[in-house]
């Protein structure tokens, strides 16, 4: 076989392995909607709709998710923007943190989960990462697996201007493929 027919039948061979890693989880207007037609609702109905048509929640509210692994609920509460730490170790590189809380259980099947799944989207557009240290508050939320039943709880934290976390100021979450499935007005 000649090194172009090789390069040629592997480049399908990719093509074809990332096409089908494509998410099918999504999320919906909850069922008693006559516009729910997706696999997943949320508890609560979003008020309205980002780009993508991606919901848009208010804070506190829960979000059902469902993928080909199964079901979770997934929660953003209580952010507010500070400049004090959790710790006597961490200190912003941008001026504070917006912390919130997040609060995750698996309804079926089994998810991964990760702090890296959440992103400050700040009134201009600007995206902020998640601090890994979550600015010294404990317990900050870690990554790993959770099977049906279980459930996990923590602070994220953004190390972000002021300015980041005005009106219109959002955090998106992402499913494993880092397909965004819900955002939380601030």
């Amino acid at each position: 076989m000649s090194k172009i027919t090789f390069g040629i039948g592997l480049g399908a061979l990719s093509l074809t392995l990332l096409t089908s890693c494509v998410s099918t989880g999504t999320t919906t207007a909850p069922a008693s909607s006559p516009a729910a037609t997706g696999v997943s609702s949320p508890t609560d109905t979003p008020g309205t709709s980002a780009p993508g048509g991606v919901p848009t929640y208010t804070m506190g509210q829960s979000v059902q998710v469902k993928n080909e692994d199964g079901a979770y609920t997934e929660t953003v509460s209580q952010a507010h923007y500070t400049t004090k730490p959790g710790d006597q170790f961490s200190t912003p590189q941008h001026g504070g943190w917006l912390v919130a809380t997040v609060d995750i259980a698996v309804t079926s099947g089994h998810m991964s989960f990760n702090p890296l799944y959440f992103t400050l989207v700040g009134p201009d557009g600007s995206r902020w990462d998640v601090d890994l240290a979550a600015a010294g508050y404990k317990p900050d939320l870690s990554s790993g697996d959770l099977n049906a039943g279980e459930k996990t709880h923590g602070y994220i934290a953004f190390d972000a201007p002021s300015s980041a976390t005005g009106p219109e100021a959002k955090i998106a979450a992402t499913d494993v493929l880092l397909s965004t499935v819900a955002y939380w007005s601030l």
